[in-house]
């Protein structure tokens, strides 16, 4: 089956090599970051460098990749990310000179919690810098990248001009993945109702724009395979005008591997697609092996294409479109959360458990929406009278899909915080559940059973050998110091505040360690400020 498949093997390999230059350090940032001793030493520099990204706004800053060509009259090519005042209007393309000090990503204070350093690391920054000086330069952005930033700033401005704020703030990311109208309120309920998924731009997205070029393309009458060949450049604008995510880039490749493959009279192979697709982008930034996006789009696609069709099948043969379409729909919500809940519980430490119910609710009307939304765009080109017909529709769907989310996402027990699993628990559930795929049923039972006994085995072993260990540890930065002491099976905390300004992200994120270590009711001493503000924060 592999040889017939040399794509897969390819990658295979070529996933196994990033996994030991990962594990033999080859990614440190010492290892990859010529700039990494200027921050390291708090070194002043001065760097001329060109703006690669869309400036973001950011807490009394507007944000940016700046791809600098000279650093303290060192030739250097490297991403660093910028927070410059906003008090400077700056634009992608924007040739810069700045100077001031090199810093390097704030580290994960504790184990299993969210490290920003290695966030930025698998895309390939590994600095950061706050200017005290700027001098614009000059202007010279890729005309295709600028074209493409102009269609995805036209979308937005279009969005807000005729939706009200709440619904054109859901609207954009839907539509173009600009999530930088939603509070954290509105972020928080979709991820507890587990509809987080629908304000990323897509693989749903990339069909949808694929579709319209090659209906266009069909009216002209051109050749089937120029039709397929000719969509893919608008692929990829469209790509580009999102900002280019791993999401909608990954999608973006897959789609025209499909596109070739039938522009060449060759049957697209999923797994063959999904592989290329995804060695393309690691041959070109190899540590988005390791970001959960990457992991999970990959992963929520190889499970709707194992289980969808086993538990659609029985189906089949109802007559009823409507109930064919929402027992479709629930196929397609439990075929990919099967694989998609473990990496849930791996990475974020919580389950949804209405997030099936919600999606089968929301489902019809995301495929409404974004049709809408890009026949609204097309539209308010043509006729303003057409585009508010539109718009008001399009709002309307949108109060809705806003309404169900709260409703779902402020049930009591929508979502249940639970301790993170080891890595070796997930890879079993895979083995496990992947065996049933692979094997036929009596070699599915066997293989199973042995996977589970050997699971309980460890799972006793791990936990035995856990539960003896006695420790102290401290966890610090400038601000706070955690003295961590576990002694017969017990926890206890002496938490010490240094500075004059209580640190309260690092007791936010206390909080999520100790859920994700599964430690309750430890035993917790405070100096410097009193035990309630702590309970406010974790409990925030």
């Amino acid at each position: 089956m592999i040889a017939r498949r040399p794509i897969i093997l390819i990658f295979a390999i070529y996933v196994l090599a990033i996994i030991i230059a990962e594990l033999s350090g080859f990614f440190l940032p010492q290892n990859q970051s010529r700039l990494f001793e200027f921050a390291k030493n708090n070194q002043e520099v001065s760097i001329e460098g060109t703006i690669v990204s869309l400036p973001e706004p950011a807490e009394h800053a507007n944000r940016f990749i700046l791809k600098t060509s000279k650093v303290s009259n060192n030739f250097i090519e490297e991403n660093i990310l910028v927070s410059l005042s906003k008090y400077y209007e700056v634009s992608y393309g924007d040739i810069i000179h700045i100077e001031g000090k090199l810093s390097l990503p704030q580290k994960a204070l504790f184990p299993l919690t969210f490290d920003y350093e290695k966030y930025l690391q698998r895309e390939g920054i590994y600095t950061t810098m706050y200017p005290k000086t700027f001098e614009f330069i000059d202007s010279k952005p890729n005309p295709i990248k600028k074209l493409a930033f102009s269609i995805r700033k036209n979308i937005v401005d279009k969005i807000d001009k005729y939706l009200k704020p709440q619904q054109a703030d859901v609207l954009k990311p839907i539509i173009i993945g600009d999530k930088s109208g939603l509070d954290e309120q509105t972020k928080n309920v979709f991820i507890d109702a587990g509809l987080m998924h629908i304000l990323v731009v897509s693989g749903m997205n990339v069909a949808f724009v694929a579709g319209i070029f090659i209906i266009i393309f069909k009216i002209f009458r051109l050749p089937i395979k120029c039709v397929f060949l000719f969509t893919i450049p608008f692929i990829f604008l469209y790509v580009l005008a999102t900002g280019a995510n791993p999401p909608v880039l990954r999608a973006g490749i897959m789609f025209s591997c499909i596109l070739i493959c039938l522009s060449l009279d060759r049957a697209p192979l999923i797994f063959n697609s999904l592989a290329l697709s995804a060695l393309i982008i690691l041959l070109g930034a190899p540590q988005q092996l390791f970001s959960i996006s990457f992991q999970m789009s990959y992963i929520a696609t190889i499970s709707i294409v194992c289980f969808y069709e086993k538990l659609y099948k029985p189906f089949r043969k109802n007559k009823n479109a409507l109930i064919k379409f929402f027992i479709g729909v629930l196929c397609l919500t439990v075929a990919a959360q099967i694989l998609i809940t473990p990496m849930c519980a791996y990475y974020f430490g919580r389950i949804s458990t209405i997030s099936l119910l919600a999606n089968i609710a929301v489902a019809p009307m995301i495929g409404f929406i974004t049709t809408g939304g890009f026949i609204f765009y097309f539209l308010s080109f043509i006729s303003d009278f057409l585009a508010k017909i539109v718009s008001f529709i399009l709002e309307n769907t949108l109060t809705l899909l806003i309404w169900i989310t709260y409703f779902f996402g402020q049930m009591k027990y929508a979502c249940l915080e639970i301790s993170k699993p080891a890595i070796w628990q997930v890879f079993t559930y895979f083995t496990f559940v992947l065996g049933f795929v692979l094997f036929k049923i009596k070699q599915a039972l066997i293989f199973g059973a042995i996977i589970l006994v050997g699971f309980i085995f460890c799972f006793i072993t791990v936990n035995s050998i856990e539960n003896k260990k006695n420790f102290k540890r401290v966890y610090e930065n400038k601000n706070i110091e955690f003295l961590h002491i576990k002694e017969n099976g017990k926890h206890s905390f002496l938490i010490t505040q240094k500075s004059k300004k209580l640190d309260e992200r690092a007791l936010k994120t206390f909080g999520e360690f100790l859920q994700f270590q599964a430690i309750k009711n430890p035993k917790i001493v405070t100096t410097n400020f009193p035990k309630e503000k702590l309970n406010e924060i974790i409990n925030r």
